[in-house]
């Protein structure tokens, strides 16, 4: 569905969407081992750049409405998760 250009809310909700989406596609098909395998020489894995992304677009729609998290990360890395929890598909 087209969104008009004066709706800039309406615009960033299809622009994370899309991206969100774009992540996902990247990583159907993955095990959780695999989304845990260390890719490059920092350690960077798939299930950490998910987490990374959730939290990032999380910290920073509520920051826009005025809003504070008290401990960012606190519930992200509290307890292990799959790449299913993580990646399930939610639209804003």
């Amino acid at each position: 569905m087209p969104v008009h250009k004066s709706d800039r809310g309406a615009q960033l909700r299809e622009y994370l969407n899309d991206a969100r989406e774009a992540i996902l596609w990247k990583c159907e098909g993955l095990s959780d081992a695999q989304a845990r395998t260390p890719l490059t020489q920092t350690g960077t894995h798939v299930m950490g750049l998910l987490l990374h992304l959730a939290v990032t677009e999380s910290q920073y729609l509520i920051s826009c409405v005025g809003r504070k998290l008290r401990t960012p990360l606190s519930g992200a890395l509290s307890h292990p998760r799959t790449l299913r929890q993580i990646s399930s598909r939610r639209r804003i």
